[in-house]
């Protein structure tokens, strides 16, 4: 009998869980698997979403230790942040400079040698005017009748009588740049705003100003840069300063 209870097999103990404790652990799964979804969905977004953060805004994506991406905006460099904390307008743009008339080389008007210098720097004895004055050019000395050819191209101003200074041609060549051909004998064929070229004629040597009326028939010739009274002698090649003969 004692034989048959010892290898009797005792019963199995059934292992069930408290009807409570299963419903907490479902629980407790749920909320892992919610956090984790949440965190994932957080990080991996698209970064767009944010203006202040594309390339174009001048933004940056700095990477926090634990915390993912932080957005983080810095001022342009072109444009520094002012004091108040608002940005800076640009400037208006400058606008380019208006380049400076320059003179240029001249073709000789008329060939002969000049009797009278350029003077605006200092006075020069007048024998018409029997005093001291002035000289905006050159009196370049030549036979009446000599053809005046322009010394550049351009386009007629004026073509006629000037009290002062006789028969004369004003000839402008853009930018407050003149030539000026006075006490001519006769005016070649020409009207103001008609284009001339240089060597063209524009008339002939006389003795028809007042103002020079005491010298030899010669030219007057002027030459303006920029508004102003140059000498012509600098840039035209080929004359020479002389003493008019008595």
């Amino acid at each position: 009998m004692r034989f048959e209870v010892m290898n009797k097999k005792r019963p199995r103990r059934s292992r069930k869980m408290p009807s409570g404790q299963g419903f907490y652990l479902v629980l407790l799964i749920c909320l892992g698997i919610i956090g984790a979804t949440t965190f994932f969905a957080l990080n991996s977004g698209p970064q767009s979403q944010n203006p202040a953060a594309t390339p174009g805004n001048g933004a940056e994506a700095q990477y926090i230790p634990g915390g993912g991406l932080e957005e983080q905006v810095k001022t342009p460099t072109n444009q520094p942040a002012s004091p108040s904390g608002t940005m800076p307008q640009s400037p208006a743009a400058t606008p380019a400079a208006t380049p400076k008339p320059t003179a240029v080389r001249l073709m000789v008007p008329v060939k002969g040698d000049i009797v009278v210098d350029y003077h605006m720097d200092k006075l020069v004895y007048s024998k018409t005017l029997k005093d001291w004055t002035t000289h905006k050019g050159i009196d370049i000395a030549a036979k009446t009748g000599t053809t005046v050819k322009a010394a550049l191209s351009g386009v007629v101003e004026k073509a006629g009588k000037d009290a002062q200074m006789g028969y004369m041609v004003v000839l402008s060549h853009g930018a407050g740049s003149k030539t000026v051909y006075a006490n001519l004998d006769k005016i070649a064929d020409l009207k103001a705003g008609q284009s001339v070229k240089a060597g063209d004629a524009v008339g002939t040597v006389g003795a028809s100003a007042i103002a020079e009326s005491e010298e030899l028939p010669h030219l007057h010739f002027e030459y303006i840069v920029g508004g102003k009274h140059v000498d012509p002698k600098k840039y035209v090649t080929g004359l020479k300063t002389v003493e008019p003969t008595p």
